[in-house]
């Protein structure tokens, strides 16, 4: 995408003096956010820290685009969000950090916008995760079954038109590979622990 992107990797207290691996959890932040939201706007100070120590797990929180839902577009280069955090970032983390690097050690969730992120990748990558989860998640990214204001709903629908090309037609098969809900046969079939 040529641009820099920032995440946040939360390791456990204990990270540096063990001779361990630990498994990693990717939370993906919701629409008009930004990697820093788990540590800055969550209801209990250091959550984020608290979770990685009393779990054991090296947690890593990606930004993206502020409504990219986490695929690749393919009318904009500039909108490649999948392969970012599936091609890069996760071989990167797996690379650089005591990672149990393998399918077994490794989960996504995210809230709202990100938790359409998570249901969506964890589906296309079975190889890649053991489990996903979708924290108020956007299931379906089919903005006339939304229930908001107008404005936020034609300002959505503008943007993913622009990523998604102006033809857009919630309907047509070609619609199914970005949006969560239209991998329901393969969630099925991938047999993915999933928590919505």
């Amino acid at each position: 995408m040529k641009k820099t992107l920032k995440a946040a990797i939360t390791l456990p207290k204990n990270y540096s003096n063990s001779e361990s691996r630990f498994p990693v959890l990717y939370l993906l932040h919701g629409g008009s956010g930004a990697f820093s939201d788990w540590h800055e706007k969550v209801t209990e100070e250091n959550l984020v820290s608290k979770m990685a120590d009393q779990y054991q797990v090296i947690i890593v929180t990606p930004g993206v685009g502020p409504a990219s839902y986490y695929y690749d577009s393919p009318k904009m280069d500039s909108v490649k969000y999948e392969t970012y955090l599936i091609k890069e970032l996760i071989p990167f983390i797996d690379s650089n950090y005591k990672t149990l690097a393998k399918k077994e050690s490794r989960a996504v969730t995210g809230l709202s916008m990100g938790g359409h992120g998570a249901i969506l990748l964890s589906a296309k990558y079975p190889e890649l995760f053991v489990a996903a989860g979708s924290m108020s998640g956007v299931m379906n990214i089919d903005t006339r079954m939304w229930k908001v204001q107008d404005d936020f709903r034609n300002l959505r629908a503008e943007g993913q038109k622009q990523m998604l090309g102006q033809e857009l037609n919630y309907e047509a098969p070609n619609f199914n590979p970005y949006t969560a809900v239209g991998w329901v046969k393969q969630m099925k079939e991938n047999g993915l622990a999933l928590i919505i």
